[in-house]
């Protein structure tokens, strides 16, 4: 005879176990219900609703302190690659450290040439990642998820490269200082072009794709939005 499923509780500082989670996951995805009487479907599928929302009402509000990477005093980027490996870019040593475990635990992946800041990162897919440094203003690139990293050299005489944005399909954008410059690439970040500077501004500081075509971009000095469409 089938017995019925019961959904774990949450804990007592209102985080939900991985068990609860996994449950309650594979129930709506497979649809698979272990009942004693046909009556009680409705029931252990509001368990389950309940479930899930009580895994996205807690999400982000426990946290665990993981320590301080190496000796540096600033984590100014982090990338997600998919299948748990994170990436994250530091200050003051430019060091690159990766996670193959969702975060759990880091692989100090040294520092990136002579560069003190890993000022901000993306990913392209394919495996294909970018970062974007501070001192000489450098790009690199990795096409093993991270793992190995290329010098791509500096961008014209930008000291810092603040932003990086993937517009899909092998093109990618970053913002630079002092000259407020955008770079672009259409290979996957492999080689770039010099679009120059912003209007009068210093710094282009972030970047976002919003699809369609369309990008923007953010500014120091003046404070200044720009859009893209092309």
């Amino acid at each position: 005879m089938a017995t019925r499923k019961i959904v774990p509780r949450a804990d007592n500082e209102g985080g939900l176990g991985t068990a609860a989670k996994r449950w309650a996951t594979a129930f709506i995805k497979t649809a698979t219900i272990n009942v004693l009487r046909g009556d009680t479907v409705g029931f252990e599928i509001g368990r389950a609703y309940g479930a899930l929302i009580g895994i996205q009402e807690f999400l982000g509000k426990k946290w665990t302190d993981l320590g301080q990477r190496a000796a540096e005093t600033y984590i100014f980027s982090i990338a997600y690659l998919g299948n748990g490996i994170v990436l994250a870019g530091s200050y003051p040593n430019g060091k690159i450290f990766r996670s193959t475990d969702y975060g759990a635990t880091w692989a100090d992946l040294g520092q990136q040439a002579a560069e003190t800041y890993i000022y901000s990162m993306a990913y392209l897919g394919n495996g294909i990642a970018i970062a974007g440094s501070g001192l000489n203003g450098k790009i690199f690139r990795s096409t093993d998820y991270g793992a190995t990293w290329t010098d791509l050299g500096q961008r014209a005489a930008e000291t810092q490269i603040r932003s990086i944005a993937y517009l899909g399909n092998g093109i990618a954008i970053a913002g630079s200082y002092p000259s407020g410059k955008i770079f672009r690439s259409t290979d996957y970040g492999a080689t770039w072009t010099d679009l120059g500077q912003r209007a009068a501004e210093t710094d282009i500081s972030s970047l976002a794709y919003l699809g369609n075509g369309i990008a923007i971009a953010g500014s120091g000095l003046n404070g200044k939005i720009f859009r893209s469409n092309w």
